[in-house]
């Protein structure tokens, strides 16, 4: 029987969810915006060059905003249904982001280390123990003995 859901772990999946909907949301907005946008900056006097570019950088940022929408969602799935690919990942993410945490740190901003430790404290819970015992990764005594039984010189 699988053990109950931690709530740290349904907050997190629940944040993923949501974030990754926004994301797709407002990514599918500039997808289909990116046109509008390149149409005002050509009546803004804006060349059809830079107007197209323009248009085009858009677009391509809703893409970008589409897909990680969608990793988001799967993400925020795997981590509410327990699979424990979702926990890597968002593990991995997590030392990415305490990692971009210090790098802003370092160049002179007091968010990095707001980052930091918003993205250390996610990494630490999902080593807890219930949380590993949820994903199916828990440590069991067992674990730690030898497969081999000792034998008496």
């Amino acid at each position: 029987m699988k053990p109950k859901r931690p709530l740290g772990v349904a907050i997190l999946a629940v944040l993923e969810l949501l974030f990754g909907a926004v994301a797709t949301i407002l990514g599918g907005i500039l997808v289909v915006g990116g046109e509008v946008v390149a149409s005002a900056a050509k009546l803004a006097g804006l060349g059809n060059f830079s107007a197209s570019a323009l248009g085009t950088f858009v677009e391509l940022f809703g893409v970008v905003l589409v897909i990680g929408g969608v990793v988001g969602i799967i993400i925020g799935w795997g981590l509410w249904t327990g699979r424990n690919w979702a926990r890597i990942v968002a593990m991995v993410l997590s030392v990415l982001g305490a990692a971009s945490g210090l790098l802003v740190l370092i160049f002179g901003s007091f968010t990095g280390a707001v980052i930091f430790l918003a993205d250390g404290a996610i990494l630490w819970y999902f080593l807890r123990p219930n949380v590993k015992d949820y994903f199916g990764k828990a440590i069991t005594a067992q674990e730690g003995l030898s497969a081999e039984p000792a034998t008496a010189p």
